[in-house]
């Protein structure tokens, strides 16, 4: 079984209201974790005016930055994501359930009907099962805990493929721990 790790950035936190503007995965052979694919996309909000002032504070949403880094628009990038997540993909992510719902609404919107396993992994969970277990003390956030366990947490201004990369250390670090 593969896992594909997933990470996306949103114009906000209301899946159908609010937007992606960066999504990125990386899929990982089981078990070793070998790279087997790696994307990342940017697209623009079809809604700006919806942009929630704090998610872009995080995100860094520019049009123009978007526009050099070759943004597609919403309803491309949901073809892109339905044609290359294929069947029974297996979502693996920090607080995967975010990502899986915004991703749920954007194929919603354009009437795309995609077959993932409904199952996922949820890689803050494991970082839960720790600190419940006393091995980790610190807030389980992807900053806090990724600074314990692999040096490094997530930047100021959030990047999903650097974010996926890190879920990634982490989830070899704490499925080992």
């Amino acid at each position: 079984m593969n896992l594909t790790f997933i990470d996306i950035e949103t114009t906000g936190l209301e899946p159908g209201h609010h937007e992606i503007v960066q999504v990125a995965w990386q899929v990982r052979k089981s078990p070793d974790g070998i790279l087997l694919s790696e994307h990342n996309y940017y697209a623009h909000p079809l809604y700006p005016e919806r942009n929630s002032k704090e998610a872009i504070k995080i995100n860094g949403y520019n049009e123009e930055d978007w526009k050099r880094r070759g943004a597609f628009s919403q309803s491309l990038l949901a073809d892109t994501i339905f044609e290359l997540l294929g069947p029974n993909t297996m979502f693996a992510g920090w607080g995967v359930n975010f990502d899986k719902a915004h991703l749920d609404a954007l194929m919603k919107r354009y009437n795309l009907t995609p077959i993932w396993n409904y199952q996922m992994l949820d890689v803050r969970s494991l970082a839960v099962v720790e600190k419940w277990n006393g091995k980790i003390n610190c807030p389980v956030n992807q900053t806090h805990v990724g600074k314990l366990l692999v040096g490094r947490g997530q930047k100021d201004i959030h990047d999903a493929l650097d974010d996926v990369k890190l879920t990634f250390d982490l989830f070899q670090k704490l499925s080992r721990y």
